[in-house]
């Protein structure tokens, strides 16, 4: 089995997250050395390489992150987004490529892919509930516009109806609020 299918092998087999990267020199010959980041000796290979003019190259990048999605990130930038991948919750990881299509690998880092999970929700209505009790709704819906558009107004008027004190409405329209 070749090499590059036998490491792809190898890293679905894990179920972890990984970056496997084949470092040349441009120009040289297509050879080259593996290395698995994040990883110092990697940064030390790159901070030397440049040091001495030489201009390298990946040859090949082996992981769970698509290709795409690391073509723009510098040699130096590809160690700490190794890096930040390790930090990230397994269930973000195991759906990464869903959450890239909604953030960029920079953003999903930063954000520790906290953002994105409602643990213990099966359906929207679970995630509202969450999200109204916690207080974070108010980052998507106003306060007031919470309390006057999404309440059921009719159902709390029918419990308040059933419940003492009692009301009572006067002919001028006011309600009047009294307890027995």
């Amino acid at each position: 089995m070749p090499q590059s299918l036998f490491l792809k092998k190898l890293i679905y087999e894990r179920n972890m997250m990984e970056l496997k990267i084949l470092l040349a020199t441009k120009g040289a010959t297509k050879t080259g050395q593996w290395f698995l980041l994040p990883s110092s000796e990697f940064e030390r290979r790159v901070r030397w390489l440049e040091e001495k003019g030489i201009e390298a190259e990946v040859l090949e990048l082996l992981g769970d992150v698509p290709y795409r999605f690391l073509k723009d990130y510098s040699l130096s930038e590809l160690n700490s987004i190794a890096q930040g991948l390790e930090d990230l919750p397994d269930d973000v990881l195991k759906d990464i490529d869903l959450f890239l299509e909604y953030e960029t690998l920079e953003e999903l880092i930063e954000s520790e892919g906290e953002h994105f999970i409602y643990h213990a929700c099966d359906s929207m209505e679970e995630v509202a509930r969450e999200m109204v009790l916690d207080g974070s709704i108010d980052s998507y819906i106003a306060p007031y516009d919470l309390k006057n558009d999404y309440v059921d107004f009719e159902a709390v008027a029918r419990d308040l109806e059933s419940l003492r004190p009692y009301f009572f409405q006067l002919s001028s329209g006011e309600i009047v609020e009294y307890d027995k």
